[in-house]
């Protein structure tokens, strides 16, 4: 079991991550309960809601404790997030620069938001979105959209 255990998370290291393991013997008809009974629970939680207070309460938490770590000269940081899909979960993270984001952080709050939130055995995309300072910037790049847009037409 422990070789086999050491292969999955080798060759499918993003899966092992989050899913669940469960032994079975089709052959010999052992533990396809349990099977069937873990099935039946991540598919519940493929339908799990998270609300935005929530969801940004727990961030700041963490944000709090374990500060993002620095790249280049300004830290990252977190201004509100929200749940935008299911099946898989999605949470968009509005923050001052994506870039300023270290992979092995995402990954931890991936793992923190699984724990707090009960998505054991689900994907859990997390997507980073940087938000202008200014609302006139928002204004002048919906500005250029329309304007390209009406130029194709």
């Amino acid at each position: 079991r422990k070789t086999v255990l050491e292969e999955i998370r080798r060759t499918m290291p993003k899966l092992a991550a989050y899913a669940p393991v469960e032994w079975i013997s089709a052959e010999k008809k052992l533990n396809l309960d349990s099977l069937l009974d873990r099935m039946t629970e991540v598919m519940e939680q493929l339908d799990v809601v998270i609300p935005t207070g929530v969801l940004n309460r727990l961030l700041a938490d963490i944000f709090e404790k374990h500060t993002p770590p620095m790249i280049g000269s300004a830290p990252l940081k977190l201004y509100y997030a929200n749940m935008t899909g299911s099946r898989p979960a999605r949470v968009r993270l509005f923050v001052n620069r994506t870039e300023l984001a270290a992979d092995n952080y995402i990954v931890f709050l991936r793992k923190k938001l699984r724990e707090a939130f009960g998505m054991i055995g689900t994907p859990l995309i997390v997507e980073l979105k940087a938000r202008p300072k200014k609302v006139e910037s928002v204004r002048r790049n919906e500005n250029r959209e329309n304007n390209r847009q009406k130029r194709r037409k």
